[in-house]
């Protein structure tokens, strides 16, 4: 096992912390929080169309991302091979999160 620096593991975390608060209102637990502040003196008959549009601009892209992912681990040979490059696609997953949430920042704030 591989051991960071104690700088490194504090700078990741610093980044980390600004990406949150930087994204936070702008992802799905953002919106659900704003969803149900405006939706809490509402009326049932007027939250079903607002939920409704809620579930399918935020919830659908996440439950099609999870059966995409879960189908393609399925064909023969494609698990294992995921399984290899994890390290890469780790990488490739947190320089996407870095890059994000910088120009979140750079744009929002």
């Amino acid at each position: 096992m591989h051991k960071f620096p104690v700088y490194n593991i504090v700078f990741i975390s610093i980044l980390g912390f600004i990406a949150f608060i930087a994204t936070l209102p702008y992802c799905t637990p953002g919106m659900y929080i704003v969803y149900n502040a405006l939706m809490s003196e509402a009326s049932i008959s007027k939250r079903i169309i607002p939920t409704i549009l809620y579930n399918q601009v935020f919830i659908s892209p996440l439950i099609l991302i999870t059966l995409t992912i879960t189908g393609i681990t399925l064909i023969p040979n494609i698990y294992p091979l995921l399984l290899s490059k994890r390290d890469y696609f780790r990488a490739i997953g947190g320089l996407i999160a870095i890059i994000m949430a910088i120009y979140c920042i750079i744009i929002f704030y």
